[in-house]
């Protein structure tokens, strides 16, 4: 095998995931959502920073009951939109160059390996936004 192929081996398992981007300072919506038809399909959740993990979140940041927020970490973190309809994406307030990386959003389903996990990168710049702060 080339060392070609395993790269794009690589890159086509762990990425790349969507991208999101905002100026520091500003406020950025990372989106998530899942189909909600009835009361019984709505799901706990969570958003986590990094890569989702086998289960749940890893250092969670936001958790849902699948109708309201019942923790996060920070008044920066808001699910502004209709969590009872499957709208569960994350907003984040007056971000900074700490809050660029990658982000998991987690819709819980019951059985094995069954939840829904979203992963996606943040990235934050200064002014222009091809002045990007890196990784």
């Amino acid at each position: 095998v080339s060392s070609g192929t395993f790269l794009e081996f690589l890159i086509s398992l762990n990425g790349p995931f969507p991208v999101a981007s905002a100026k520091v300072g500003q406020s950025v919506r990372l989106p998530c959502t899942y189909s909600v038809r009835e009361t019984h399909d709505l799901r706990v959740m969570c958003w986590g920073r990094g890569i989702c993990p086998s289960s749940k979140c890893s250092s969670e940041i936001v958790r849902t009951d699948g109708q309201k927020v019942i923790s996060k970490q920070s008044g920066r973190y808001q699910l502004q939109g209709s969590i009872t309809k499957g709208d569960v994406s994350l907003t984040i307030r007056n971000v900074d160059h700490e809050d660029r990386g990658t982000y998991c959003c987690r819709i819980e389903i019951p059985g094995w390996f069954n939840d829904i996990k979203r992963n996606l990168n943040l990235q934050i710049y200064r002014g222009e936004q091809n002045s990007l702060l890196s990784l």
